[in-house]
């Protein structure tokens, strides 16, 4: 991605998806785009409308990309944010960035912040995750 200005990414012998390095990497498509490009979160419908009950989503699947998900342990005071609740079921340290595996209900998912507070989160601790609507992106199967 570093030394493309454009990519065909490549799908059983079709072209999936066309684009410069952000474009794919920001708006995948598709689920094997999504999947292929970054370590996004695709949830179904249903798995959206449990972490999100009072909105509605029309899409079969989403994708959101871990590093979009704000959580912090008090509650979120944005409105122009999505927000819910969820406990920590673990995380990894990646070198400069901790990707927290996040449940919510039967739903799980991850989200990945910098080292950059103090502010860590443990196993169990409940905490409250915001995603602005723009991050949610609808795709196709």
């Amino acid at each position: 991605m570093i030394m493309s200005d454009k990519i065909h990414l490549m799908n059983n012998g079709v072209i999936e998806q066309s684009g410069n390095p952000v474009q794919l990497y920001t708006h995948p498509v598709s689920k094997f785009a999504a999947e292929f490009i970054g370590h996004y979160n695709i949830l179904d419908s249903d798995q959206l409308k449990t972490l999100l009950p009072f909105k509605k989503f029309n899409n079969r699947y989403y994708a959101i990309r871990p590093e979009t998900l704000l959580i912090q342990s008090e509650p979120i005071q944005d409105e122009t944010m999505y927000v819910f609740e969820a406990v920590v079921d673990n995380y990894i340290s990646r070198g400069n960035v901790l990707r927290y595996t996040l449940r919510c209900q039967d739903v799980t998912f991850k989200s990945e912040v910098l080292f950059r507070s103090f502010t860590l989160f443990d196993e169990g601790q409940k905490v409250y995750v915001g995603i602005e609507p723009h991050n949610i992106l609808a795709i196709r199967d």
